[in-house]
């Protein structure tokens, strides 16, 4: 799933692909951002719902539906969180988090 966030990346243009980690009591949080194309509009309102089809012209599409699901089935979520620099934040609940110690 993340492979697949920065692979698209990279099929946007990306030339900086920035990861950043925070963790809280309740949750960890991974936020992707890049400085490739944007998603289209028509495509980010629909981003989690199978069969959406962004401009590809190879691919099946499912992986943001498969994520997505993944995402809520752990009781996580995967997000857009900002527009123009397409922002991915994934959060997983706390429970899921790999603990040190």
């Amino acid at each position: 799933m993340i492979s697949n966030l920065l692979e698209n990346a990279c099929e946007a243009g990306a030339s900086v692909i920035e990861i950043r980690v925070k963790r809280s009591p309740a949750a960890v949080q991974l936020v992707i951002a890049d400085d490739g194309r944007p998603i289209p509009g028509s495509v980010k309102a629909d981003l989690g719902v199978r069969g959406n089809t962004s401009d590809k012209t190879a691919g099946s599409d499912l992986c943001p539906y498969h994520a997505f699901q993944f995402m809520r089935s752990i009781g996580g979520a995967l997000e857009i969180v900002e527009t123009g620099k397409d922002k991915f934040q994934l959060t997983f609940p706390e429970r899921d988090v790999l603990r040190s110690g």
